[in-house]
């Protein structure tokens, strides 16, 4: 049987344990047997910022707001849209209960990567 240059590094690394005890290993991949979801990355994002429980209505405005950043041109644009929205976090207060204001920085990085990933179909490889 011919065995790839790739499979055999593979299969040796499998050998050397290389793969075992990895982050998530065993579990499903995030997002898998979901439909597509073109804001996808919105909704990880805002996952990952962890906002506190029972802000649903805060947390649907924001999802929206963040969601709106994709036709945005500039990334002046994008900070500029970012600032306002950690504006209006900041004035939030409902029971000591705030949510955290956005790294601006992490907002642009991921809008890059969008940009990037629409205009490019092979992700700049």
């Amino acid at each position: 049987m011919f065995e790839s240059f790739i499979d055999r590094h593979i299969r040796e690394a499998m050998e050397r344990g290389d793969f075992d005890g990895l982050p998530g290993s065993g579990k499903p991949l995030p997002g898998s047997g979901r439909p597509y979801e073109p804001n996808w990355w919105v909704k990880s994002f805002l996952e990952r910022e962890r906002f506190a429980e029972g802000r649903q209505a805060e947390y649907g405005r924001i999802e929206a707001r963040l969601g709106s950043l994709w036709g945005l041109r500039s990334e002046q644009a994008v900070r500029q849209a970012v600032e306002r929205l950690n504006a209006e976090i900041a004035a939030l207060d409902e029971d000591g209960a705030r949510l955290e204001p956005f790294d601006v920085d992490d907002v642009v990085a991921a809008w890059k990567a969008m940009i990037r990933a629409r205009t490019d179909p092979f992700g700049g490889r």
